[in-house]
């Protein structure tokens, strides 16, 4: 939308203080006739040599610009050199049309017109308001009609009939810059809307003060444009290029702040992972005898069936995990214990399991996980009832120490609060 051809230079042709302030105030258009002080919100008159005051409208702090646009700012639009010479605030209390109710809803909102003339003295508005920027433009209809009292208009092109999507007044709140004609404030208009597609058309009506009596009708179609855009055409202006360049700055820091919470939940995904890494220490398994009929005294209800090597867990406060699996063909139940003995030959702790095996549910494992208090070299005692053992077949009990991590909860709690912050902040923060 934006050309890079040789320009023709917008001069302002009068050059003047303002009455009230002192402020420095420049005349572009040679059709201006009256002029508001950007610094104090005086309006005077800018063709004669005194330059009355005629107004003063509200503080200019009190209508601060929405965005980056100031009054004598240059942009290019449509290979075109422009100049900001006017803003007007307005207000509007309007019906808006809700397509899922098929009814009004009673809405208002706030906008600025800003005003653009080219090297040509011809000129356009740029809407802004809180959700982006339009260019409004004046528009010849082929099929020019007010909107019905029940909320259809004819399409200024085609005459089909269209929902009016906005139908109410505006009124100005805010002027600065130049203008044609005497800037009235509260100055109220009618106004109507209908879209096709992505563009806007617009009709306004204008009556005379105090009656019904219409004075002007006028048309608009207003084309949607991005911010950046808007920001492109803008970017010849110094402060538009300070804008930038600090704009691109924060945007890097964001998106590294973001990468980093994201890394962050990544690193804590790996750990999670790797939480569930097991460092084996022991690792033995123990047949079991079958003695029923061979002599078994049936008051020596445990038998051991295994002790150990000594193995060394020389980290106080680490996690150890003692497992006891059975494996047995045919196996119906049967019950196990291990004992937990240090050098002393003392029980430290003890696990111990009841295990069945049936057609439709099993218990062949258990398991539990103790602290180190006293490093130090330790050994298991294997325990079991044989008369239990229902099975002449081959059984074996097997037993496990293994070091494992225990802070597996913290580190996906860590990865679900990192990717919420990641992707909280990267809405938040500006990432464009």
């Amino acid at each position: 939308m934006n050309a890079t051809k040789p320009q023709t230079p917008l001069i302002h042709i009068q050059q003047f203080k303002c009455s009230n302030c002192g402020g420095e105030l420049r005349v572009i258009n040679p059709r201006t006739n009256f002029i508001a002080c950007q610094y104090c919100g005086t309006v005077q008159e800018a063709r004669t040599e005194a330059h009355k005051m005629l107004l003063q409208l509200s503080r200019p702090s009190e209508f601060p610009p929405m965005g980056f646009i100031r009054l004598g700012m240059e942009a290019v639009f449509n290979g075109l050199k422009h100049r900001v010479i006017g803003r007007t605030r307005w207000h509007s209390t309007f019906q808006e049309w809700d397509g899922e109710s098929q009814q009004y809803e009673p809405s208002t909102w706030q906008f600025d017109e800003w005003l653009l003339l080219n090297e040509h003295y011809a000129y356009f508005y740029l809407v802004e308001d809180k959700e982006g920027f339009a260019l409004s433009y004046p528009h010849i209809p082929q099929h020019p009609n007010l909107p019905t009292s029940s909320g259809w208009i004819k399409d200024f092109q085609t005459g089909e009939r269209r929902r009016v999507l906005e139908l109410g007044e505006a009124q100005v709140v805010y002027f600065e810059g130049e203008s044609t004609y005497q800037i009235e404030i509260d100055k109220k208009i009618n106004f109507a809307e209908y879209k096709v597609g992505s563009t806007v058309f617009v009709v306004e009506s204008h009556f005379y003060k105090g009656t019904q009596e219409l004075q002007e009708i006028e048309f608009w179609r207003e084309v949607p444009i991005t911010y950046q855009q808007v920001l492109q055409a803008f970017a010849q202006n110094p402060a538009i290029q300070a804008m930038v360049k600090a704009h691109l700055a924060r945007r890097n820091i964001n998106r590294t702040i973001v990468r980093g919470f994201r890394w962050l939940a990544i690193a804590c995904l790996l750990a999670f992972i790797a939480s569930f890494s097991y460092t084996s220490v022991l690792d033995v398994t123990y047949a079991v005898p079958f003695v029923i009929g061979k002599g078994y005294d049936a008051q020596d209800s445990v038998q051991l069936i295994g002790q150990s090597e000594r193995f060394v867990l020389d980290k106080p406060g680490e996690m150890i995990e003692f497992t006891i699996s059975v494996v047995a063909n045919g196996f119906r139940d049967g019950w196990v214990g291990l004992e937990i003995c240090n050098a002393n030959d003392e029980v430290v702790n003890t696990l111990e399991g009841n295990f069945y095996q049936e057609s439709e549910e099993s218990s062949t494992a258990a398991y539990d996980i103790y602290k180190v208090d006293k490093p130090g070299e330790y050994y298991v005692k294997i325990y079991v009832e044989p008369q239990s053992w229902l099975s002449e077949n081959e059984s074996s009990v097997r037993v496990e120490v293994s070091r494992v991590w225990m802070l597996g909860r913290y580190y996906i709690i860590g990865f679900f609060l990192f990717i919420m912050m990641a992707t909280i902040l990267s809405v938040i923060l500006p990432q464009k």
